[in-house]
């Protein structure tokens, strides 16, 4: 397959300071949150019990900031993974690392620092970007459209009279299922799946000061 190759086009969601907080327009690609091994419950890593839908440890962090996950299970993506290849140096220099702290259970802060995320459900339900404060109701501003590339790489799209829509990843934790994630739905809606599903793209999260 051939792709025209494009600038990615972005959504300011808030702007802060002198810097603003950017979504993807678009599904750019398809990958899985984390795959478990064959009868794989749990990791453990660092005397702690980790479930497949912890954020923090997963594939799709690993992929989006370029680190090596080999440690929790995950691949190596050293210089190949998103921000490396999506991002000139130049731009890079420009990106702001990211905070988002989210409870286990209600209990155990965890936190990440990322360069390149995905939306966290509180994003996603923040009246002050547009979108609706209701998980279980269809919403148009969260709706995106795929990309030819992510339709290729398998992502499971919907037709409708406004065209086609995608399915993107959450970084939220779900108390449904240690093996479920979040995610906004085609309609907009934001249920849950199994974090090995490799149909569910990734809609990158970005802060950058110019």
């Amino acid at each position: 397959y051939f792709f025209k190759i494009e600038p990615i086009k972005g959504r300011v969601l808030e702007t802060l300071g002198g810097s603003y907080k950017v979504i993807a327009e678009v599904l750019l690609d398809v990958i899985d949150f984390y795959t478990p091994l064959e009868n794989e419950q749990y990791r453990k890593i660092n005397d702690k019990l980790i479930m497949a839908s912890y954020y923090e440890y997963s594939n799709i962090r690993a992929w989006l900031n370029g680190y090596n996950g080999e440690e929790y299970n995950v691949k190596n993506y050293i210089n190949i993974g998103f921000l490396d290849l999506a991002f000139s140096k130049q731009e890079e220099s420009q990106l702001r690392e990211m905070e988002f702290n989210y409870k286990i259970y209600g209990k155990e802060d965890n936190v990440t620092n990322d360069k390149v995320a995905i939306p966290s459900t509180d994003d996603m339900i923040n009246t002050n970007y547009g979108f609706i404060n209701e998980f279980k109701a269809p919403d148009l501003m969260r709706v995106i459209e795929p990309t030819d590339y992510s339709i290729c790489r398998g992502a499971a799209i919907l037709k409708s009279a406004n065209g086609f829509s995608a399915t993107y990843w959450l970084n939220s934790f779900t108390r449904s299922s240690g093996t479920y994630a979040y995610l906004v739905s085609n309609d907009g809606m934001i249920p849950f799946a199994r974090t090995q599903y490799e149909y569910v793209g990734v809609r990158p999260l970005i802060q950058i000061e110019f």
